[in-house]
């Protein structure tokens, strides 16, 4: 469907989405409970067990289970998968509290820090409902957010965007378990100035991926710690990537210094920040995005029920919606880029890289136009265009 927010009438999901979230949830889960091995743990895409896909396992069958509206609420069998997934967590936990990415980080940090990114919301939603039958599994829990946090106190990062990861589950930690450690460590961090450049991009300009990371950290930051001057940084990126959606419901990655750098990536995975923003700024275009990525992707949003669950913002009633522009040049100097809308038309132009050009009419798509330095040679030119 074709990027146009205020087209037709106000979808009735505008109001209060919460019940087909429960819906879309209890299809994955059905699903990824065949996934499940002996040893707790849940296969990723490579087929071994995955510290961060069990974690979000975890995650989903905890909303499930504490979710009256879910055909899984108060299942037996899905407490016994909660623990077993604990176990295994708690198993392939380092006594320095950190876990392993198995790809290619060991004993890592910012992958811990992911990790609570997922685990935290269960935890919190956890202690709100004080569901006697789940607190052997919250005291497991919680033992692994202890151990996890005593890793971030002291524990590096990799990349810029990490310091924020690491930083945003601290704040999860102190939240739960307050701590002045974990406060001195996140001051640190924000000591090292905060990288939103004036064109509303954070410093890797990841538009298709860790643009999102930022956000999704400093919405935790600025919540956690009750930090409002941190959302000023998630409006900004929020507003700058309105003028970067294409026709086709994808976000522009022209930019990216980053492995999204040219992937179709769809604006679905900001959903939650977008909603987010819309209720506490009361900002109707924001409001536009979140109700289009409603109306479009509702069935696979399932994930998004622990989110509803833990933030109340979330299920609240959006501002009337505002249009969204699609008639428009913007040109970045900083980020040597531009972006024109015409409709269904748009244009990005890319300069000093020989991938110079790409173009999209509805749902046809030209992906590069790349400039060849030879008549039979692979496109590629790395000169600065003159």
């Amino acid at each position: 469907m074709r990027f146009a927010p205020t087209e037709g009438p106000a979808s009735p999901l505008h109001d209060d989405i919460y019940p087909d979230l429960v819906k879309s949830a209890d299809l994955v889960v059905a699903k990824w409970i065949t996934n499940q091995q002996a040893n707790g743990g849940l296969l990723d895409e490579h087929g071994v067990p995955s510290v961060g896909t069990s974690a979000i396992f975890f995650s989903h069958l905890t909303a499930l289970y504490l979710a009256p509206e879910s055909n899984y609420y108060h299942s037996a069998e899905l407490l016994d998968r909660m623990d077993r997934v604990l176990d295994y967590l708690l198993r392939v936990q380092h006594p320095d509290g950190t876990i392993d990415l198995y790809i290619t980080n060991f004993a890592s940090p910012p992958d811990t820090g992911f990790i609570l990114d997922m685990l935290g919301p269960a935890a919190e939603v956890m202690r709100a409902r004080k569901d006697p039958t789940t607190r052997p599994v919250q005291e497991k829990l919680e033992t692994f957010i202890r151990r996890a946090g005593e890793g971030l106190i002291t524990g590096g990062v990799h990349t810029p965007n990490h310091r924020w990861v690491v930083s945003a589950a601290l704040s999860r930690c102190n939240h739960l378990f307050p701590d002045p450690r974990y406060l001195a460590r996140i001051n640190q961090w924000l000591a090292e100035g905060l990288d939103l450049d004036s064109e509303g991009q954070f410093t890797e300009h990841s538009t298709g991926g860790y643009d999102e990371v930022s956000d999704n950290a400093f919405m935790t930051l600025g919540r956690m710690l009750n930090r409002p001057d941190l959302l000023a940084l998630v409006r900004r990126n929020l507003e700058t990537l309105i003028f970067f959606l294409h026709p086709n419901d994808e976000i522009a990655t022209d930019i990216s210094h980053r492995q999204d750098r040219f992937m179709a990536i769809s604006i679905l995975r900001y959903y939650h920040i977008y909603r987010f923003m819309a209720y506490h700024d009361q900002n109707g275009r924001f409001a536009s995005v979140a109700n289009y990525i409603e109306r479009n992707h509702l069935a696979s949003m399932g994930g998004y029920l622990i989110n509803f669950m833990e933030i109340p913002e979330l299920r609240q009633k959006l501002p009337p919606r505002e249009p969204i522009s699609t008639d428009y040049e913007k040109y970045y100097p900083h980020s040597s880029f531009a972006h024109i809308r015409r409709g269904d038309r748009s244009a990005c132009v890319l300069g000093d890289d020989y991938r110079f050009f790409s173009f999209r009419n509805g749902g046809s798509v030209i992906e590069a136009v790349r400039m060849a330095s030879c008549y039979f040679g692979r496109g590629q030119f790395n000169g600065p265009i003159q």
